[in-house]
């Protein structure tokens, strides 16, 4: 372990580069996002609507499961971040689509 203020320097690029991951994934992974006025979760809302305009992935994704689903084709989605598999699962479930999860605590 580097102490330090060089230390402290790598670690800090190591945030923000895991920090850019994150936003590049999905911008509630920082944290879910509540409506002002309802309080409800934006994660959850309109069938979701926000969930899945929140994400360049998730729209294409969005707009590629129904046609994959109509032609028959099984679908397999690989993650590294155990969190954007729970964002990913609550859209599954939000959309209808049957799923299998499988991760490290599996």
């Amino acid at each position: 372990v580097e102490v330090g203020v060089e230390g402290a320097k790598k670690i800090s690029q190591i945030n923000m580069l895991m920090n850019q991951r994150k936003v590049c994934n999905h911008p509630f992974l920082f944290g879910d996002l509540l409506d002002a006025s309802t309080g409800e979760s934006l994660r959850e809302a309109g069938n979701g609507r926000v969930l899945v305009g929140a994400s360049g992935k998730f729209k294409l994704l969005h707009r590629m499961l129904p046609r994959l689903k109509k032609e028959g084709s099984k679908v397999l989605i690989f993650s590294q971040m155990t969190s954007l598999m729970d964002i990913l699962e609550d859209y599954l479930h939000l959309q209808g689509h049957a799923y299998v999860r499988f991760d490290g605590s599996t």
